[in-house]
C-alpha cells in the first residue's frame, strides 16, 4: 500500500513511500491491529507529512464547530488545553476563544511554522508524550491520533498523567464496529495501526485509568468519541475473538471483487476526488485499475503534489469546470464528505457520472451519490 497520501509531485520512489497491510485480530483480547506496521517508518512519516484536514468546505467547517462546542461543553472559567496531533490547527483555533490556553502538540514539521492568529495558542513540536512540558491540564483532547499509535494502552496512560485534579480527556477514534457493519475496505490504510471496537476500547480506558462519562456516535457511526475522567485503574476483561464477526474477510473480499468489476466497467477519463487516506487505500487495492490521470482536491497546500501507487501517479489538483468537461466518471474517494463534494462538482458545472467509495446503507440517498462497491 501507499504509505502516505501524497508525496512531492515527480519524486522518485523510495522504500518509505509503501507499507504492507496484514490486517490481525489477536487471540487473547480481540483487537484488531496492522502486524505488518514497521515502527521504525512512524517518525519519517509523520515529520515529513504533509498537513491534513484543512477545512475546505462549508460543511467541514460546520463540523468542527460542532466538535468544538460538543468537546468544550460549558466550562465555569478559562481551561488550559492541550490537544496532541493539531494537523492545521483549526480545531485549536475554536477551542481558544474560551480558554486560558492552548498547547498543541504535532510532530508534523510542516506546521512548526503555522501562524495560529492566537497568542493563547502555543505549538509544542514533537510526539507525546516526549514533546510536552510536564504541566496537566483542565482538558486533554486526543482526535483521530490512538489509531496511530503502536501502543496505546500506554500512550492512554500518559494522557491521563497530563490531566489535571478535577481534569478531563476527550478521545475520538475511526470506529471498528464501523467497518465490520459495512466491510468498508478503504478504512483499511497503512498508517493506521489500531481498529478499535468500543468493546475493546473501553476495556482500555478502564486499564489506562479512565471512566467514560459520555459517549458520541459521529458521522453515522464512523467515528466514536468517549468523555472521559480519571479513576483507579480496573483489570476489565477484554472481548476476546467473538469482538470481530468470522465472515469479516469474506465480507471485505467480496466488496473488493465488486468494485474491480464496476471500475473494469467505466470507459472513458476518470478522476477521484480527495487526495486524502481513502484515495491512498484504493491506489494501493486498485493499482492496476487506477489510470485517472489527476486526483481533484481544494486544499490550497496540495499544489505540487501527487497520490501514488506502485503503478501509476495521479497529480493533485483544484477542480475547475474546464478540467470536468474533460472527464467522464469522478469517483469520490473523500467520502465522509461525498454529499457536499456532489454538490459542488454540479455547481462547477459536471454532468458525468459520480461514484463514491462509501459502503454503508446512505450510499444512493439523501444526496449521496450510488457506492462504488455496490
Amino acid at each position: 500500500m501507499p504509505a502516505r497520501h501524497i508525496r512531492t509531485a515527480g519524486a522518485p520512489d523510495v522504500e518509505g513511500d509503501f507499507g504492507a497491510l496484514a490486517i490481525a485480530q489477536c487471540d487473547g483480547c480481540g483487537h484488531v491491529v496492522n502486524a505488518a506496521f514497521r515502527s521504525e517508518s512512524a517518525e519519517h512519516l509523520y515529520e515529513v507529512h504533509p498537513s491534513t484536514n484543512a477545512p475546505v468546505h462549508e460543511s467541514m467547517l460546520r463540523g468542527l464547530e460542532s466538535i468544538a462546542a460538543n468537546i468544550l461543553g460549558t466550562p465555569t472559567s478559562p481551561q488550559r488545553i492541550l490537544e496532541i496531533g493539531c494537523g492545521v490547527g483549526a480545531l485549536a483555533r475554536l477551542l481558544a476563544r474560551n480558554a486560558a490556553c492552548v498547547h498543541l502538540i504535532e510532530p508534523n514539521l510542516s506546521a512548526a511554522d503555522a501562524k495560529f492568529g492566537n497568542d493563547r495558542i502555543s505549538f509544542l513540536p514533537g510526539f507525546f508524550p516526549a514533546a510536552t512540558t510536564g504541566e496537566r491540564y483542565d482538558l486533554v483532547v486526543c482526535r483521530q491520533v490512538l489509531e496511530h499509535v503502536e501502543t496505546p494502552l500506554a500512550f492512554l496512560k500518559a494522557i491521563r498523567e497530563h490531566v489535571a485534579p478535577g481534569g478531563r480527556a476527550y478521545v475520538e477514534v475511526p470506529s471498528a464496529d464501523y467497518i465490520i457493519r459495512h466491510a468498508s475496505l478503504t478504512d483499511f490504510h497503512y498508517l493506521h495501526v489500531q481498529y478499535f471496537t468500543d468493546a475493546v476500547l473501553r476495556a482500555m480506558f478502564a486499564r489506562a485509568g479512565f471512566e467514560v462519562t459520555r459517549f458520541d456516535s459521529i458521522k453515522d457511526g464512523h467515528d466514536y468519541g468517549y468523555h472521559l475522567i480519571p479513576a483507579a485503574p480496573r483489570e476489565t476483561p477484554w472481548p476476546g475473538r467473538a469482538n470481530v464477526p468470522a465472515d469479516l474477510p469474506l465480507r471485505i473480499t467480496e466488496r473488493l471483487a465488486a468494485g474491480r468489476t464496476r471500475l473494469a466497467g467505466l470507459d472513458g477519463p476518470l478522476a477521484l476526488y480527495g487526495a486524502c487516506a481513502y484515495a491512498q487505500a484504493f491506489m494501493g487495492v486498485y493499482p492496476d485499475l487506477c489510470s485517472a490521470p489527476l486526483i481533484l482536491d481544494d486544499t490550497e497546500s496540495y499544489d505540487g503534489h501527487e497520490a501514488y501507487s506502485r503503478l501509476g501517479r495521479l497529480a493533485v489538483r483544484k477542480p475547475t469546470p474546464e478540467m470536468l468537461a474533460e472527464l467522464r466518471h469522478v469517483v469520490i474517494s473523500a467520502w465522509l464528505h461525498d454529499s457536499a463534494i456532489a454538490a459542488r462538482l454540479a455547481a462547477l458545472g459536471y454532468t458525468g457520472s459520480v461514484l463514491s467509495l462509501r459502503s454503508d446503507n446512505l450510499a444512493g440517498t439523501s444526496g449521496h451519490p450510488p457506492s462504488l462497491f455496490a
